[in-house]
C-alpha cells in the first residue's frame, strides 16, 4: 500500500490532466488494475493516515488535524490499524511500515515504538515530516538528503540518501525479511516540501531550483520511478500481490496547474479531498476505470474482506471496495464525507470543518454556515439563494443526513 504525500489526480498523468508530470509507473498499474476517478481522503496528512489505517472517520480515531512535530500527541493504541485487523484471521501476516509515519512525534507516549504498538512488525523511516523540528544535535538544514530516520533497529540517526530512494531500499529489505503474506505500507514524503532536484535520476536534467512547480513535478517522477524499483525487487511475488497507490490529500497551491482542479490542499474543494487511487492486482478487473465514489476509510474494510475477517474490530466508517474492484459499474457508497478536527487530536473538539458530496452536490460546513457547490468534474459552482428551488429539495436531505452523522460535538 504506497501512499504519495501532497500529489494530487491532476500530478498523475493517468487521469489526463495536461499540467501533470509523466508517471508511467503508475499509469501501468491503472492499466493492469482499475482506477478510482472519484476517490476522497481529508484535505490534510495526520487525519488521511489514521483513517486509512483505521477504517473511521477523525470523529471516531481521535487523529482531526496535523500532529505536528513537537506534540504530545498520537493515535490512540486502543484504535486497531490493519496490521492488528489482518492478526485477527487466524493466519500469521507479518507487515512492516517504510517511510513517513506522521501519526506519533518524538515527545508522544509511544515515540518511536509507536508503529509497533500499532501492530507492525517492521518500521524504517520518519515519525514526522523532513522539515520537521529534531531534538538530533548537528541537524543542520533538513532536505530530503538530510532527514531524520529511525532504523530497523529502533536508533535515530540524520540519512544523507536521497529519501524517495532509501524507502524504496528499505522497502525492498522489509519484504526480503517478512514471511508470506505480508502487508507493506510504504507512506514516501514525495512530493512534500521541502523539494530538491532529485539526484542521480533522470527527471533530474535542468531544473531550476528555485522552479517550485517544476521541483514538485521532478519529485512525482522519481517517487514513480522508485515505486517502478520496488515493484520490479518482487519479481514473481508481484503476480500475487495486490497493490494500492494512494493519495494522502490534494496537491498544495503553489504546486499546481492553473488549468487544473479548483482548490488545492486544506480546502474541501475537489483539489483537496480528490486524490489518486489505483488498486491492480489479483481478483481485480484490468484496464478500467470507475466513476464510483470511494474513500480512503474503505481501505481498511476492504482488506478485511481479503483477509477473511468476518467482524469489524470497531465500528467502521469504510465499505469494502471489492465489489467494485471486481465490477467498476458497482456502487457501494452513495455519498463521501471528509472533515478536519482542531487540535490535532481529541476530543474535545474546539473547531470542526466537513463537506460531504454526492458526486454531484457538495455541502462545505466551515465556520457554522453550509454553503452549498454543484460539481461537475473539476468545475465547482456555489449555488447561492436557491435552497429551496425543486430540484436541490430531492438531493439535499440525504447530504444533511450525512454531515449530522458526524456532529461537532459527541453526543
Amino acid at each position: 500500500m504506497i501512499l504519495l504525500d501532497d500529489v494530487g489526480v491532476d500530478q498523475v498523468s493517468a487521469y489526463g490532466y495536461p499540467g501533470a508530470p509523466p508517471t508511467p509507473v503508475i499509469d501501468d498499474l491503472a492499466e493492469r488494475g482499475l482506477r478510482f476517478d472519484h476517490a476522497w481522503a481529508m484535505p490534510t496528512c495526520s487525519p488521511t493516515r489514521a483513517a486509512l489505517l483505521t477504517g473511521r472517520q477523525p470523529l471516531h480515531n481521535g487523529v482531526g488535524s496535523v500532529i505536528m512535530a513537537m506534540q504530545p500527541k498520537e493515535l490512540a493504541l486502543s484504535e486497531v490499524t490493519i496490521p492488528e485487523m489482518l492478526d485477527l484471521s487466524g493466519t500469521d501476516w507479518s507487515s512492516a511500515v517504510v517511510g513517513k509515519w506522521h501519526l506519533s512525534t518524538v515527545r508522544s507516549p509511544s515515540a518511536e515504538a509507536h508503529p509497533h504498538l500499532q501492530g507492525f512488525d517492521l518500521f524504517a523511516g520518519s515519525l514526522n515530516n523532513i522539515v520537521a523540528k529534531s531534538d538530533l544535535p548537528d541537524r543542520g538544514e533538513p532536505s530530503y538528503v538530510n532527514w531524520e530516520r529511525v532504523g530497523f533497529d529502533g536508533t535515530t540517526a540524520l540519512d544523507h540518501r536521497f529519501s524517495t530512494t532509501a524507502i524504496v531500499d528499505d522497502t525492498i529489505e522489509a519484504v526480503g525479511r517478512l514471511q508470506e503474506p505480508w502487508f507493506v505500507y510504504v507512506p514516501f514524503h514525495a512530493s512534500h516540501r521541502p523539494l530538491m532536484v532529485p539526484p542521480d535520476l533522470p527527471m533530474g536534467g535542468e531544473i531550476d531550483p528555485a522552479d517550485e512547480n517544476a521541483l514538485f513535478a521532478a519529485n512525482v517522477q522519481a517517487a514513480d520511478l522508485e515505486i517502478g524499483r520496488l515493484l520490479q525487487a518482487l519479481g514473481p511475488t508481484l503476480d500475487h500481490t495486490l497493490v494500492f497507490v494512494i493519495g494522502d490529500n490534494g496537491t498544495p497551491s503553489y504546486a499546481k496547474d492553473a488549468d487544473g482542479q479548483e482548490g488545492e490542499k486544506g480546502s474541501f474543494l475537489e483539489g483537496g479531498v480528490r486524490v489518486p487511487f489505483v488498486v491492480a492486482g489479483p481478483g481485480v478487473v484490468q484496464g478500467a476505470h470507475t466513476d464510483a465514489l470511494a474513500h480512503i476509510v474503505d481501505v481498511f474494510p476492504t482488506l478485511m474482506e481479503l483477509a477473511g475477517v468476518d467482524q469489524a474490530p470497531a465500528p467502521l466508517d469504510g465499505v469494502s471496495l471489492w465489489p467494485v474492484l471486481r465490477d467498476p459499474e458497482e456502487r457501494v457508497r452513495d455519498l463521501v464525507y471528509s472533515e478536519i478536527r482542531h487540535p490535532a487530536v481529541g476530543p474535545p473538539w474546539t473547531r470542526v470543518e466537513r463537506a460531504v458530496s454526492d458526486g454531484h452536490l457538495k455541502l462545505v460546513d466551515q465556520g457554522g454556515e453550509i454553503r452549498t457547490y454543484r460539481v461537475d468534474g473539476d468545475a465547482e459552482v456555489e449555488v447561492t439563494g436557491s435552497l429551496k428551488r425543486k430540484e436541490l429539495r430531492k438531493d439535499l436531505p440525504a447530504l444533511v443526513e450525512e454531515l449530522n452523522r458526524y456532529p461537532k460535538k459527541p453526543q
